[in-house]
């Protein structure tokens, strides 16, 4: 997008955001339900505390709601049906092998970064004489591999796409969870400005997501993918 564009859709997700925030402050459900969860928590024992604690508790709810919207807007705003379609195919209904633009459209990514992926094959064959000119083509296999290696699909995505058919791929302790974390402001720059193929265009969240994972790295190794007894994941 363009810069101007890029103004103009972050404005768009701050006004959106500020509405929800908005609406909650004058929800009066949304102040009842309150309310009674203070009371439950011993939080409001009177009247009094009605009018000094409930307010700056709904302001404090708003703000909070509204700078997550602010977070998520991005990704939601995305329409995610296709490659959400495509990654459940990926592991469900897999071809037997994948060209690059394939790839390059699963993994939200550009050619030029898959060919970076596979330069050493493609670095081979061309200096193979007895190999055939023709596009390099990757095996489902290598494609799983390369998706695990360089966390080139989200677990949220692959959560969402493969819905009750989770367990037939992946552990069941690899469902992803929401949860609100805070970052000092140029911890959150660092990670935004660290070059990255696949999180090139994602939002800060997914980037924190792949720094978690990267800190997991063998536990993501081999829990991450379900093994049926060779170095083949097991989908089916």
């Amino acid at each position: 997008m363009t810069g101007y564009v890029e103004e103009y859709a972050s404005e768009a997700v701050r006004e959106l955001a500020d509405a929800v925030a908005d609406a909650i402050r004058g929800n009066e459900a949304v102040a009842d339900r309150l309310r009674a969860l203070l009371v439950q928590a011993a939080r409001i024992q009177n009247t009094l505390d009605v009018f000094t604690v409930l307010p700056p508790t709904i302001d404090r709810l708003a703000t909070t709601i509204r700078r997550v919207i602010e977070s998520l807007l991005p990704e939601l705003v995305r329409d995610p049906e296709q490659h959400l379609c495509d990654i459940r195919r990926f592991f469900l209904d897999p071809q037997q092998t994948y060209t690059f633009d394939d790839l390059a459209r699963l993994w939200g990514i550009s050619i030029d970064d898959v060919h970076d992926i596979y330069h050493d094959e493609l670095f081979e064959q061309a200096h193979d004489e007895s190999s055939e000119a023709q596009p390099h083509r990757v095996s489902w296999v290598d494609a799983i591999g390369a998706s695990r290696t360089f966390n080139l699909l989200r677990p949220f995505d692959i959560d969402i796409a493969l819905g009750e058919d989770f367990g037939r791929v992946q552990s069941e302790n690899w469902r992803t969870i929401p949860i609100l974390i805070r970052l000092p402001r140029f911890i959150a720059q660092t990670i935004t400005n660290v070059p990255s193929a696949a999180l090139r265009s994602r939002s800060l969240a997914v980037r924190i997501e792949q720094f978690v994972l990267e800190l997991y790295e063998s536990e993501y190794q081999r829990e991450y993918w379900r093994s049926d007894g060779d170095s083949n994941p097991s989908v089916l």
